[in-house]
């Protein structure tokens, strides 16, 4: 570096600091240094442009500078770490820096003062290393080498908008406080713009400024072992699965068990599936054997006085009551039937192979090329090893589908084709039928076949080896001890009678084995897994009458031990069915509960009422006003049995509808007996339940709070910065005073707090009720496009990706306590917009039907953009740009917003919003 250039800094700085600062030399590299002992100016230039190299930013008052200093600012930065250089006619600067900051405001600085200017990533010699941002300034645009700043600016600060649940919020890094109020959602009333722009503004508000936080960041979720009762929407089929498998599914094909307002168990769909790290989890035990791993901030149902409420895992104690369930959760259905010819799908043998092979490809190639004989024999001559021509007329004759036309030759038929394939699969049947043997097309499930698939769980295990199988060994056998003669007489019956297979019978010194040897029944109890480590429930069973569910308990208890007070304990080495077995049965009303190593019933002859039938005495008392009534009397103990409370309610004339709900309900008492935390990183889970935001997990099923991601955001408004606020619409008005309440607790508490008010966004995944979207698929599709009035109304559009990248040059450069425009500056109005559509898809422009326009239908929104372009900001698309890019999006993804217009929700919403409103 030039001596002189540093004694002329030398001399600047003590001009206007006092400041004297002395020039060494280093030998190693060699250098020259300026050293200045001040502490004054150190905390000024540390606050200004951070400590280390890696940290450096531009001081942000700099952007606000005119051209000129801005200039200076940026000669003075070359001279002292720029080098140049000339290749041909083109003379350039280079620079370089490790701060990914510094490279960002460096390339706003640029883009400023309208510089040319490519930049490049360089990876380190060492590992230790930082990366270097390198900065090459030319006197001519090099379209070759540049790569705009804005890759370096916003990559990794703003990511992962979503707009979900009561509160709508956009993910961020850094210590920041964002949320985003801009719902603006028409098929909501005013109270939910009410709920989310200014009562959820002040959920934020308080928790940022409660803990001094710049940004509040919230996920409350569950661990992916835990249980929890889904139903696949499309074949019907009930599971008990973790949560974690789940993930990668289509989530919305399932619902899950959850508890209605009426306090009814009820399976409701699912919306939304996240997943995410966690540092530290909670474990929570409680009465039934219950387990469960949560977040500290996911909540849990508890029972407080005669309320049901949320409460935060982390602040859960020992004697809190969750809420759980016991009762006839299940419609009456009617037993099951086992299509055999569906169960055995798939089996085969060496001859039935050969046998169906001709037919099939005959039938194939046939129903490929739908034309005359002649075709088909062409096309098969030769194929099929042995067969002649004559051989495939005569096979397609006697199938049924050639017939002789009035011309002399043969045709095919379409009809006679189909029954040729179906004739096809019971060639297949009855050929499996003789072969294995089976005597009958279907079973249906009795008591007696529940009791030994009950006992099958306990006592039995099927051939496992791919050996056994390929050999169609197919063993089910069942070891019971000598004593159970009751046991054995059951099998032997139901082989007999409900079977129609002979059982065999083998005795050891201390045991008796029964073996079914028969594939077809072998593949009847594999449903329920091959070994102890491998058993489970099928799907089928959920749903199943409580008659059937009793008898399949009978015969899983058969061995139990028996207590004093007609408890039975059964032992299981399987944590998974032992979960699944709880669900069971207190879907059938059947109370059933985990100890240990053991499951136990506790129904018969029980001294006490259990727990999962009580509610808290403070919940009747609260209701009824007292604890006796006309010589009715329940306890003073925390818990109530609900018969005890039934009972006592009789004899009141009028008693609360609330109450008696929750008394006829299935809904019980689960008591915390423990909470414990458990530090390490463990991947968490959560879903999404539209409308009552609960559901059912845990091996033992407790009520759970699904609570969505939780994020600060940027408040968006109306007009421009100074502007007073002039609200005509309940939506305007929530998002005005979601603004001023953020400015509130700027000036009363110091919070920093910056707000974005942002012009109309287009482009990707827009909810297709907002008006480009709904012109763009509307007019792919025909449809009339809805114009409100005489579409004179103007809007500035921009593109949401601009939109993203001004909110992120707010965030990291915007002054708190101030309030900037984003937006294009260019006005269009919506008629032209709409032809603009048109155009754009090919359509005629007959298709904009004038409506009926909407009550508080601002005519012009204009937005002053100067304040936060003296930021580094500027929109990269016109409005032609962004609406032709939003336009060939919807064009490609029908897949995304086709299912969207063609629910009840939309439709609904849609009628409302046009229907009877066209003028003429």
């Amino acid at each position: 570096m030039d001596l002189s250039l540093l004694e002329g800094w030398q001399q600047d700085v003590r001009l206007f600091s006092n400041a004297t600062g002395v020039i060494t030399r280093r030998e190693y590299p060699a250098a020259h240094q300026l050293v200045f002992n001040s502490r004054l100016l150190y905390e000024l230039v540390t606050q200004l442009c951070g400590r280390h190299a890696g940290q450096k930013v531009i001081p942000h008052f700099i952007y606000n500078l005119q051209d000129e200093y801005k200039e200076e600012f940026l000669a003075t930065y070359l001279a002292g770490d720029g080098s140049t250089e000339s290749y041909k006619t083109v003379r350039s600067r280079r620079f370089c820096t490790t701060s990914p900051r510094l490279a960002a405001g460096m390339g706003l600085l640029l883009s400023l003062l309208d510089l040319d200017y490519s930049v490049y990533t360089r990876e380190p010699p060492q590992e230790q290393w930082a990366d270097s941002y390198n900065f090459r300034l030319v006197s001519r645009y090099d379209s070759h080498l540049n790569l705009r700043m804005h890759r370096f600016a916003y990559d990794g600060y703003v990511y992962d908008l979503t707009v979900e649940g009561t509160h709508n919020f956009a993910a961020g890094i850094g210590n920041i406080v964002v949320h985003n109020t801009h719902v603006d959602r028409s098929l909501m009333g005013p109270g939910s713009f009410i709920q989310t722009d200014i009562y959820g503004t002040y959920v934020l508000l308080e928790a940022a400024k409660e803990h001094g936080v710049e940004r509040y960041h919230q996920v409350s979720s569950v661990t992916g072992d835990t249980p929890i009762l889904v139903r696949d929407e499309e074949t019907g089929e009930v599971a008990l699965r973790p949560i974690a498998s789940l993930d990668g599914e289509e989530i919305t094909r399932y619902s899950v068990l959850t508890m209605t307002d009426e306090y009814q168990v009820a399976f409701r769909p699912l919306h939304r599936f996240i997943k995410h790290p966690a540092d530290e989890v909670y474990e929570i035990t409680y009465t039934g054997g219950g387990r469960l791993r949560a977040t500290g901030t996911h909540s849990v149902f508890v029972f407080d006085g005669s309320r049901i409420v949320t409460k935060p895992v982390r602040e859960l104690q020992a004697g809190d009551f969750l809420v759980t369930f016991v009762g006839d959760v299940w419609p009456e259905a009617q037993p099951y039937v086992f299509e055999l010819r569906q169960l055995l799908r798939g089996y085969s043998y060496r001859g039935l192979d050969d046998t169906l092979r001709r037919h099939q490809q005959v039938l194939a190639t046939v129903q490929a090329r739908p034309a005359r004989y002649t075709e088909p024999r062409r096309a098969l001559h030769g194929q099929i090893a042995g067969t002649t021509v004559y051989r495939i007329a005569q096979t397609l004759a006697e199938g049924g589908y050639l017939e002789k036309t009035p011309g002399g030759v043969y045709a095919l038929t379409q009809d006679a084709l189909s029954d040729a394939w179906e004739r096809l699969d019971d060639l297949w049947w009855d050929a499996v039928k003789r072969k294995l043997p089976i005597k009958r097309d279907r079973i249906v499930v009795t008591p007696l076949l529940m009791e030994v698939f009950g006992l099958y769980l306990a006592k039995g295990h099927c051939s496992p080896t791919e050996a056994e199988m390929a050999q169609d060994v197919g063993a089910v056998v069942f070891t019971l001890g000598r004593e159970e003669q009751a046991a054995l007489d059951k099998l032997v019956r139901c082989a007999r009678e409900v079977l129609g297979i002979e059982p065999s019978i083998g005795e050891q010194e201390s045991s008796v084995q029964v073996q079914y040897s028969s594939y077809w029944v072998h593949a009847l109890f594999r449903q329920f897994g091959a070994t102890a480590e491998t058993k489970r429930l099928p799907p089928w069973i959920w749903t199943q009458p409580k008659s059937l569910i009793e008898a399949f308990f009978r015969g899983y208890e058969g061995d139990g031990t028996v207590k004093a007070d007609g408890r039975r304990h059964v032992t299981t080495v399987n944590r998974s069915l032992a979960a699944e077995l709880v669900w069971l049965a207190r879907l059938h009303d059947l109370n059933m509960q985990i100890t240990g190593e053991h499951y136990r019933r506790s129904e018969s002859g029980s001294r006490r009422t259990p727990m999962a039938r009580c509610v808290p005495t403070a919940a009747v008392v609260e209701n009824l006003g007292c604890h006796q009534h006309r010589g009715v009397e329940i306890s003073h103990k925390p818990l109530v049995g609900k018969d005890e409370a039934l009972a006592l309610a009789a004899t009141l004339e009028n008693p609360p509808e609330r109450l008696m709900q929750l008394l006829n309900s299935p809904v019980g008492v689960a008591k915390v007996r423990a909470v414990r935390r458990v530090p390490g990183t463990v991947m968490v889970y959560d879903v999404s339940v539209p409308g009552n935001e609960r559901f059912f997990g845990g091996n033992v099923p407790c009520l759970l709070h699904n609570t969505d991601e939780v994020y600060g955001e940027i408040l968006e408004g109306r007009a421009t910065e100074t502007y007073p606020l002039h609200t005509r619409s309940p939506y305007s008005a929530s998002k005005a005073g979601g603004d001023l309440m953020c400015l509130a607790y700027y000036h009363s508490f110091d919070l920093p707090v910056t707000i974005t008010r942002g012009s109309n966004n287009i482009g990707p995944y827009q909810y297709p009720e907002k008006v480009v979207p709904l012109f763009i698929t509307n007019a792919i599709d025909d449809l009339p496009l809805p114009l409100y009035g005489d579409g004179s109304q103007m809007r500035d559009y921009q593109y949401v990706l601009d939109h993203c990248e001004g909110i992120d040059v707010v965030l990291h450069k915007g002054k708190p306590g101030e309030i900037y425009n984003l937006g294009t500056g260019v006005e269009t109005r919506n008629i032209d917009m709409a032809r603009m559509i048109l155009d754009l898809l090919g359509k005629p422009h007959s298709l904009i039907q004038p409506v009926r326009d909407r009550p508080g239908h601002d005519r012009r929104y204009a937005l002053d953009i100067r304040k936060v372009q003296a930021l580094g900001w500027r929109s990269r698309h016109t409005f032609e740009e962004a609406l032709e890019k939003t336009v060939r999006w919807y064009v490609e993804n029908e897949w995304w917003w086709r299912p969207i217009k063609s629910g009840e929700l939309y439709q609904e919403y849609y009628r409302r919003q046009y229907a009877g409103r066209e003028l003429t």
